[in-house]
């Protein structure tokens, strides 16, 4: 007999409770933002490529009235010989105007 199927947000929270899934799109940006908010957990954001990039994710966050100086990091192209990792600010971020690569990892830490 099969186990029930359990939503993968749901699993996926249950193991890693220090962390927040959060879903793509214009509910996807809401989301955040309520999270970031809180502040209570690691946020993990996963860039749309090439219409929704870091910089305009930054952006929409502040208009969201997100505080300009939440930290985060940039983690982009992970395991290749060119790998970065780079701290930002929500505003920081949000003026970039160089292009950040397709295979980029934001992540919120939570606040103390």
């Amino acid at each position: 007999m099969t186990p029930p199927a359990i939503p993968i947000r749901a699993a996926v929270s249950n193991r890693l409770p220090a962390i927040s899934l959060i879903g793509g799109g214009v509910g996807g940006l809401r989301e955040l933002a309520e999270h970031l908010r809180m502040r209570r957990r690691n946020l993990i954001v996963l860039p749309r490529p090439f219409d929704l990039m870091p910089a305009a994710i930054a952006a929409r966050l502040i208009d969201k009235g997100i505080h300009p100086e939440t930290p985060l990091y940039a983690l982009q192209r992970l395991t290749l010989p060119d790998e970065s990792v780079a701290e930002y600010s929500i505003a920081s971020l949000a003026a970039q105007t160089a292009e950040f690569s397709d295979l980029i990892i934001l992540v919120f830490p939570a606040g103390e």
